[in-house]
């Protein structure tokens, strides 16, 4: 139960939850804590022990007249509520706590809120505090000798920032570190360093390593990525110097190793940038990644170089996969064009596999980048077409030459080139409108189709001809009366 209020508390100080939404986690925990059933063992030995100086002698009568069996916490509740000693509720009343809650006066009890405590805890001006704020107190063991040296320090702190401070063990003694450090930081700020393991060794050595002056969110943010001393250290052995703190901390958001920058000059390269340095951590580019690709003849490029081809998924055993294939003067910048546009080593093993043996790198990237797929490829071969080359069948799928558009083509008993289907799609021709023209004109011929497109000879003016009585003219005549203008 401890574990779960230091949970929910430290939620608050971090600023996970609000503090009304604390409230009333803490309230469902104490009574969860109160309706439990399996509080027994030495735990159970203790409480009824720890009660004894709030409940009259009765309560022990009873509790040994109670065979073990019988005993829960429901029950040694309605005992001490019973049995609470009147001195104990007179002096609660006195200081003001009436119409007090049972749940509340039995947690009071269990949690050994003493008339003395209170008093301690007012004489300290906090008169007004209630009931519930001092089990709180209690549970997390203020003792009034610390609130009186946070006072001491100058701290006019909430009943809230009292259990923070105590929760994360803000001790007087780490308070004068700060200050004598330079920082006077409010309660909160106080409670995110301990939070977060701000300690004053470690801003000593921040401060002694050159970094410049460091705000109460630099040395938080010091602590939340990992920037060490000997990290800057390592940034000044490098020749970086007078580098900012915001910068070092992208640095390590990146997780940007010192190492990297080392194995780089090992590997011949003389001009690294911060900038490489959090772009190579950011798409995973290491040494051991440049020099695989230095063993399969990809030397002397830049750094930028190998984060492209990282960028894009271009790796040393693609470079082994195409040299195979007979691609031995590859360059870098054909290799990222062929990583960025998708030519795979299975889209290579089908050109082949098809014949096409005879092709450059910038053959296949074209391909690609005009959306040929293999299936496109084997469907218009299958299709009538298996001498085609890739030029042509690329041409095609620049012009949205579809597969089912050929289908219907065919099935329409049109004999034809792909030459001939590429202007038709060129002219905006749909199978719908090729289907009617062929329904309508019986011989008619695709170069007609085409004219037709160019020269507007759409639907409804065939249906207009025809209402006016030319019902027996040929597609050639529809074409000639479209570009006479006669009607």
């Amino acid at each position: 139960m401890e574990q779960n209020r230091l949970d929910i508390l430290g939620k608050v100080a971090s600023g996970e939850i609000s503090p009304e939404d604390a409230e009333k986690a803490l309230r469902v925990l104490d009574r969860e804590y109160l309706q439990s059933r399996n509080f027994q063992g030495e735990s159970f030995e203790n409480l009824i022990n720890n009660v004894s100086e709030f409940v009259t002698a009765e309560f022990y009568v009873e509790i040994k007249n109670l065979e073990r069996t019988e005993l829960t916490l429901s029950i040694i509740k309605e005992l001490i509520l019973k049995h609470v000693k009147p001195e104990y509720k007179e002096g609660l009343n006195s200081f003001g706590y009436t119409n007090i809650s049972d749940d509340l006066m039995v947690k009071s009890i269990i949690h050994q809120v003493r008339l003395e405590y209170i008093q301690e805890i007012h004489n300290l001006g906090y008169k007004t505090i209630s009931l519930d704020e001092l089990v709180k107190f209690s549970i997390h063991g203020v003792k009034s000798a610390i609130i009186q040296k946070w006072i001491e320090l100058g701290f006019d702190l909430t009943t809230s920032q009292i259990v923070k401070f105590q929760i994360h063990d803000v001790t007087p003694q780490y308070i004068h570190e700060l200050n004598d450090l330079g920082y006077q930081p409010t309660p909160n700020q106080i409670v995110k360093m301990r939070i977060h393991n701000v300690n004053p060794e470690k801003v000593r050595a921040l401060k002694a390593s050159g970094v410049g002056e460091l705000s109460i969110t630099d040395l938080i943010d010091a602590e939340n990525f990992s920037i060490e001393p000997t990290f800057i250290g390592q940034l000044k052995e490098a020749g970086f110097e007078n580098i900012e703190f915001s910068e070092i901390k992208k640095l390590r958001i990146h997780n940007v190793k010192m190492e990297t920058f080392f194995n780089l000059k090992d590997l011949g390269f003389t001009d690294i940038s911060l900038s490489n340095l959090k772009k190579m951590a950011i798409h995973n580019v290491t040494p051991e990644y440049i020099a695989k690709f230095h063993e399969v003849g990809f030397k002397d490029l830049t750094i930028n170089r190998y984060i492209d081809f990282s960028i894009h998924g271009c790796t040393p055993e693609l470079v082994k996969k195409m040299y195979k294939f007979g691609f031995s003067d590859i360059s870098a910048n054909s290799f990222v064009k062929m990583c960025i546009h998708g030519v795979s080593v299975d889209f290579i093993r089908g050109i082949f596999d098809m014949g096409y043996t005879n092709i450059s790198t910038e053959d296949l990237i074209n391909l690609r980048i005009h959306d040929v797929s293999l299936d496109y490829i084997r469907n218009i071969r299958e299709l009538g077409f298996p001498s085609s080359t890739l030029e042509e069948i690329q041409r095609c799928a620049i012009h949205n030459v579809s597969i089912d558009f050929l289908k219907q083509l065919k099935e329409l008993e049109f004999t034809f080139q792909l030459d001939e289907a590429k202007k038709l799609c060129i002219h905006n021709a749909t199978p719908s409108f090729v289907r009617k023209m062929k329904n309508k004109f019986t011989s008619i011929t695709l170069q007609q189709i085409q004219e037709m497109l160019i020269h507007d000879v759409s639907i409804s003016f065939i249906e207009m001809m025809e209402s006016k009585g030319f019902t027996d003219l040929s597609a050639e005549q529809m074409i000639k009366l479209k570009i006479a203008n006669v009607f």
